[in-house]
């Protein structure tokens, strides 16, 4: 994802989640948190991992991290790293420790495991939400 340098390489739409429950019919409608739809683009990034494909079909990996870190990886090798943050609107910037960094506006797709990421040239990509590596340790290599 570092969005940044995915953006001319259009993603990734694949799975939809069923938020369906039974145990949210029983509950009172002011008491249920809002959906992240319901939110607007308050998704929390921290602690997550997204994938997207290139139309050259690179597979382009972000490692967000909560300490304020990400981690690219491009088909599985390290492709950049930086620090990010997610700013009170909801807007993700990225800012790589060597080029130039981008901000994104970020919008749930109507899936559990899927987004929508736009960036300041109107760019916008699918990503997909995968399970987040935490980063290892220097002694493991």
């Amino acid at each position: 994802m570092a969005l940044s340098g995915c953006a001319e390489e259009a993603g990734v739409t694949e799975g939809s989640g069923d938020a369906a429950s039974d145990s949210a019919a029983s509950t009172p409608a002011a008491e249920q948190p809002p959906t992240e739809e319901e939110a607007g683009t308050e998704i929390a990034m921290a602690g997550t991992a997204w994938l997207t494909v290139g139309t050259d079909g690179a597979v382009q990996t972000t490692f967000v991290d909560e300490d304020g870190r990400y981690r690219d990886f491009r088909n599985s090798e390290p492709f950049g790293q930086g620090s990010w943050e997610q700013r009170p609107d909801g807007t993700i910037c990225f800012e790589p420790d060597s080029g130039t960094g981008a901000c994104w506006e970020i919008e749930p797709d109507g899936s559990e495991t899927d987004i929508f990421a736009t960036d300041s040239e109107g760019r916008r990509i699918d990503i997909k939400r995968i399970t987040y590596a935490p980063p290892q340790d220097d002694e493991d290599g």
